[in-house]
């Protein structure tokens, strides 16, 4: 399957956040002061950085990922059945990473054998309405800290 954009895009979009936020924290003129005097302050200016580049990164990777949409179903968590389909529809969804909220597109796959639906994606990150993501094998679902959901 293709990406959903090409690299040289995917560079010059993130080429031109970081400039512009480094111009921001940093910026070229010298009678410009720079913001903050205590290691607190440089620390936010890093989480700063971080909320605004880690997040555009993750969308362009996952846009550059040839496996960013899988050609079929693959096998039911909920059975174990591989008579699978992939629906037409595909949803927006917003992911909880530990770089803040991305938007996603999320496929969608339904069994023949147990008529449940399920995405069909491996992804390892939470849904952002706090709810776990199970994986596609048919893994136990986890809560935050790691201990299994009942």
């Amino acid at each position: 399957m293709a990406a959903t954009t090409d690299r040289q895009a995917a560079r010059e979009r993130l080429l031109a956040l970081a400039k512009a936020q480094i111009d921001k924290l940093i910026p070229a003129d010298e009678s410009v002061p720079l913001r903050g005097k205590f290691f607190a302050d440089f620390e936010d200016q890093a989480d700063e950085l971080e909320r605004t580049i880690c997040p555009a990164f993750l969308e362009e990777r996952v846009a550059l990922s040839a496996e960013a949409q899988v050609a079929d179903g693959g096998v039911c968590p909920h059975c174990g059945s591989d008579r699978v389909y992939l629906d037409k529809r595909i949803s927006q969804v917003e992911l909880l990473t530990p770089h803040g909220v991305m938007p996603m597109n999320q496929q969608h796959a339904r069994c023949r054998s147990c008529d449940r639906s399920f995405s069909p994606s491996r992804a390892r990150l939470e849904p952002a309405d706090g709810r776990t993501a199970v994986d596609a094998r048919g893994g136990e679902g986890r809560d935050r800290s790691g201990d299994r959901r009942v």
